[in-house]
């Protein structure tokens, strides 16, 4: 059985199991949040290391810190450092 700190319960009852690198995404479920969800996980997953994450995301380091600046700006934070 998993411990509470293992999974990640997000907006829209996606989940994130920590470590297993298994994502659950309802089916329904926006590709803008799809792709947010992903993302996190991903740089989880990579222990925040953008560069690898961007690798294994398949996008450019530059693709991926502009995801991240666009849903920090949306949770109201103005930098990457927040």
């Amino acid at each position: 059985m998993k411990n509470e700190q293992e999974i990640a319960v997000l907006p829209n009852g996606h989940a994130y199991e920590g470590g297993t690198g298994h994502v659950q995404i309802a089916v329904g479920s926006t590709l803008a949040d799809a792709e947010r969800l992903m993302i996190r996980a991903t740089l989880e997953l990579c222990n925040g290391n953008k560069t690898r994450a961007a690798a294994m995301l398949g996008v450019s380091l530059k693709t991926l810190y502009n995801r991240i600046n666009e849903y920090r700006a949306e949770a109201g934070q103005t930098s990457l450092d927040h």
